[in-house]
């Protein structure tokens, strides 16, 4: 059963949680350092997913 993907305010409130953790070193588990990791290549991706969208609706140039 796939998990529902948590809003934008329940997102601001974990990673404000995960990034305390991390500052005040109570990230035993390394799970807010794995949250805020998989967030930010999250990020990435859907740049490249973006990018990658645009070009197949797009394509290349004609070159000359």
């Amino acid at each position: 059963m796939p998990l529902r993907k948590p809003d934008e305010e329940e997102m601001k409130k974990v990673t404000a949680l995960a990034e305390a953790m991390r500052e005040k070193g109570r990230d035993k588990y390394k799970l807010g350092y794995a949250l805020l990791y998989l967030q930010e290549r999250n990020k990435m991706l859907e740049d490249v997913r973006k990018k990658a969208e645009y070009y197949v609706r797009f394509g290349m140039g004609k070159k000359s």
